[in-house]
């Protein structure tokens, strides 16, 4: 379904993803200690970075302004796992780091909400998430080359001591 989607809007998608190795998805959960506390990615996350965990061909990477990569994530929480491993929380796992800092993260003691940061739910499971990720995708694409102005017999009406920005 979601590759139907997404074709609409990007036709080489499809060619563009690459696996990642059920290997590499045991190594992350080992690393993220999930496995130690008797967690699963949810079924929608194992199904996507099984077709696109090593190359999403920019649904995330691109919409969401960062990398999304299992082998990265898997070097990354190596990392902390063998020099900080009481700082893990396998109850949060951040898949990805946007531009600015801020993770993704699927967060298990809230239904496998996907969470923006710590203070923002941005949906209610990964598979609605890259849903909203290919409809951002699919607009993104379609909208990049249209005007957004507004000439001014089409503008609302201004009220009493209102003003148009460009006129300021």
């Amino acid at each position: 379904e979601l590759k139907v989607y997404i074709s609409c809007s990007d036709k080489e998608w499809k060619d563009k993803v690459k696996p990642v190795s059920m290997e590499k998805i045991k190594e992350l959960m080992k690393y993220t200690k999930m496995d130690l506390n008797n967690l699963q990615f949810p079924n929608a996350f194992i199904a996507f970075i099984c077709v696109a965990g090593k190359n999403d061909g920019g649904l995330l990477s691109n919409v969401l302004n960062g990398e999304f990569n299992i082998e990265e994530l898997v070097n990354l929480n190596k990392e902390i796992y063998e020099n900080w491993s009481a700082d893990i929380d396998p109850m949060k796992f951040e898949f990805l780091t946007d531009e600015v800092g801020i993770s993704y993260l699927i967060d298990f003691n809230d239904n496998e909400q996907i969470w923006y940061g710590e203070e923002c739910v941005e949906s209610s499971s990964f598979e609605n998430f890259l849903m909203q990720c290919a409809i951002r995708q699919y607009e993104i694409e379609k909208y990049k080359r249209c005007g957004l102005f507004v000439t001014r017999d089409q503008a609302v009406p201004l009220g009493n001591d209102e003003y148009y920005i460009a006129d300021l």
